[in-house]
């Protein structure tokens, strides 16, 4: 897995942030699966990962992969025309989270 090279970066924090503006469709589309990747990632080499959703989506699935990635909750964007201002809030929101 690609967060592996988080050892070769000790002094280095690494994060995931997963976009979405939909339920998984295509690839595996189970949510527990999805949250075990996270989990196996914040468990073994301290990667968190972030997820940033956007539209009627149900936060409980979204919280549950940050929640596994050692985020605990999702960011919840609605739907509109913010949607880039929406966005960048919420990356610099993960940004001071991830600078120590």
């Amino acid at each position: 897995m690609p967060w592996r090279e988080q050892a070769d970066h000790p002094t280095e924090s690494t994060s995931i942030v997963l976009v979405t503006d939909g339920e998984p469709q295509g690839c595996d589309t189970n949510v527990d699966n999805i949250a075990t990747i996270t989990q196996e990632a914040y468990m073994t080499s301290a990667v968190r990962t972030f997820v940033i959703g956007f539209g009627g989506i149900d936060q409980s699935l979204l919280d549950e992969i940050a929640d596994a990635g050692g985020t605990q909750r999702a960011f919840s964007l609605a739907d509109g025309t913010n949607v880039t201002a929406n966005l960048l809030a919420a990356l610099k929101a993960i940004r001071l989270r991830t600078t120590p």
